[in-house]
């Protein structure tokens, strides 16, 4: 009840996709399908190994970049983990579509792995993540604050040296 009343409070922005934990055998993979049909959202995943000895690595990937994964050819991720036996993953998801979060146990492949995973999606603007000007802009930003500082300096300096002049005794 006092979770509910919390997430309420918290404007309810976050939803829950996976609580679950999953079986891979040694030298294999699982994916989760993560399908973003609203608006961009922020992806918090979070996995703890139950059992197995090397660790898992975890991924999340577009559908078309699963398709290659599946194939073996090469492949982009939009964030990662590498091998441990738990972690956190939190990505900006950078349009609506279809993505998967991979659980990859091909490490070694030791043996199987028991991990817990948990997947949420963020809505609220305050998970968006800061993002870089192009150069242009970058540069535009840069020329614009030069020009007010150097119009800042000089209006000083011109109410300076009219205050030292009018002062008496200076002459």
């Amino acid at each position: 009840m006092l979770g509910l009343l919390i997430w309420m409070l918290a404007g309810g922005s976050t939803v829950l996709l996976v609580d679950d934990t999953y079986r891979i055998p040694a030298g294999d993979w699982r994916y989760v399908d993560v399908q973003l049909k609203q608006k961009v959202a922020t992806i918090d995943c979070e996995f703890q190994m139950a059992k197995g000895a090397s660790g898992v690595r975890l991924a999340i990937v577009t559908v078309d970049d699963m398709r290659r994964f599946r194939k073996g050819d090469n492949h982009s991720t939009i964030a990662g983990t590498s091998y441990a036996t738990t972690g956190r993953l939190r990505a900006r998801l950078p349009m609506p579509g279809r993505y998967a979060v991979v659980i990859d146990n091909r490490m070694e492949g030791r043996g199987p792995a028991t991990v817990r995973l948990r997947v949420a999606l963020d809505f609220s603007e305050a998970a968006a993540q800061a993002r870089e000007l192009t150069p242009e802009r970058r540069w535009t930003v840069i020329a614009i604050s030069l020009l007010v500082f150097f119009a800042i300096a000089v209006y000083s300096a011109r109410k300076l040296r009219r205050a030292m002049a009018s002062r008496p005794g200076a002459g």
